[in-house]
């Protein structure tokens, strides 16, 4: 029998809550400032993206 997982990229910005009571897997999107590459909310806060 196959599972099936819902997986989305950490574009949707859905809360915490949301992933948790329904399983969501997310993906993060890769973030490139000239050199440099984050992953989205693992290596560069919300708040760091925009103060660059």
């Amino acid at each position: 029998m196959e599972r099936i997982h819902i997986v989305t990229d950490s574009g949707s910005d859905l809360p915490e809550k949301v992933r948790e009571e329904l399983g969501i897997h997310v993906v993060p999107l890769s973030i490139q400032f000239g050199d440099d590459i984050y992953r989205d909310g693992e290596d560069l806060s919300v708040t760091e993206f925009y103060t660059r």
